[in-house]
C-alpha cells in the first residue's frame, strides 16, 4: 500500500526505500489509529527552530501562517526547497547546506 501511494504521488526514488512504517502519522491522523491526534497541543516552540519542507508535495503539514510565524519568530528559519516530501534525499546537498548554516548562526544562542 505505501509503495502504491508513492507511486501514485509520483516519489522518484527507489521504491524499496518506502516502507509502510512511513505512514504511521498519517494513520494516526486520518484513520485515528491509537486514539488519533485528538487532544494534541498546538506547536508553538519557545526555541529556536528550523522548518524545512518540499514546496513541491500535494499535501503541507503546515499553513502559510504557521510558517510565516517561525520564519518571523527570533533565530527561526522556514526553508522552502523545490522537492517533493523526502527533502533531506532528493536535495541532500541543500538541506545539509541549511541545516549546517542556520545551526552556524544560532551557535551559542539561547
Amino acid at each position: 500500500m505505501a509503495r502504491g501511494m508513492a507511486r501514485l504521488l509520483r516519489y522518484s526514488l527507489d521504491p524499496h526505500g518506502v516502507r509502510a512504517r512511513m505512514g504511521y502519522l498519517y494513520a494516526l491522523r486520518w484513520l485515528g489509529v491509537a486514539g488519533g491526534l485528538k487532544g494534541v497541543r498546538k506547536f508553538n516552540p519557545a526555541c529556536p527552530m528550523l522548518y524545512i519542507y518540499g514546496e513541491r508535495k500535494p499535501l503541507l503539514f503546515h499553513s502559510r501562517p504557521w510558517a510565516e510565524r517561525i520564519a518571523t519568530s527570533p533565530n527561526s528559519k522556514v526553508v522552502a526547497l523545490p522537492t517533493g516530501h523526502w527533502v533531506m534525499i532528493t536535495a541532500r546537498g541543500r538541506f545539509n547546506d541549511a541545516v549546517r548554516t542556520w545551526l552556524a548562526d544560532t551557535d551559542g544562542l539561547t
